[in-house]
């Protein structure tokens, strides 16, 4: 994993996953607050950043998964991110963290096949 972010890192690939994670997160967290009203209400939920993130990456051929953290470890809440290509960008931090080093993640697939469907 360590060669890969290497790679992503020489040919530019972790540039723009840091820049639309970093420019997404400066939106509001708004509890609940729907992707389809994040730009019209300034922000969301941590579901929407990942969702917003996932179509501003999509067409650029990453392989992404929405994530679901059960225990986020500040809050002790659920958390939803998205992971790409083996990196997480979460919404509560601008810095890009590989996804093994997250503890007791799952792929959320209802998220990504309602996304996939629009």
């Amino acid at each position: 994993m360590k060669y890969l972010l290497v790679i992503m890192l020489l040919t530019g690939c972790a540039d723009k996953l840091y820049s639309v994670n970093k420019r997404i997160n400066s939106y509001q967290y708004i509890p609940h607050g729907a992707a389809k009203d994040f730009y019209k209400n300034g922000g969301g939920d941590c579901k929407a950043f990942a969702v917003i993130k996932y179509q501003e990456l999509l067409k650029d051929g990453y392989d992404m998964k929405f994530v679901i953290i059960p225990k986020e470890k500040t809050t002790g809440l659920a958390h939803a991110v998205l992971e790409v290509d083996g990196l997480i960008l979460d919404n509560m931090n601008d810095k890009l963290n590989r996804a093994s080093s997250v503890k007791g993640y799952r792929v959320n697939y209802e998220t990504m096949q309602l996304i996939a469907r629009k």
